[in-house]
């Protein structure tokens, strides 16, 4: 993960259920959804939806094990 100060947010953000891909690309001011795909392969190693399910499946398997 390159060092950015937004990774953090962007995930954070990404974990909330009714956050779509397109209130995060809004919120961070990209340039478009091209320009989040690339961010998101860059820095996560994939494309915004995979990142958005993996970050919501953790978060739901924290909550049935926690």
């Amino acid at each position: 993960v390159v060092n950015d100060p937004n990774t953090g947010e962007i995930l954070a953000m990404l974990s909330y259920p009714s956050v779509t891909i397109k209130d995060v690309i809004y919120e961070f001011k990209f340039s478009s959804p091209a320009s989040f795909n690339k961010y998101c392969k860059t820095h996560f190693g994939c494309p915004p939806r995979v990142l958005a399910e993996r970050i919501k499946n953790e978060k739901s398997a924290e909550y049935a094990a926690g």
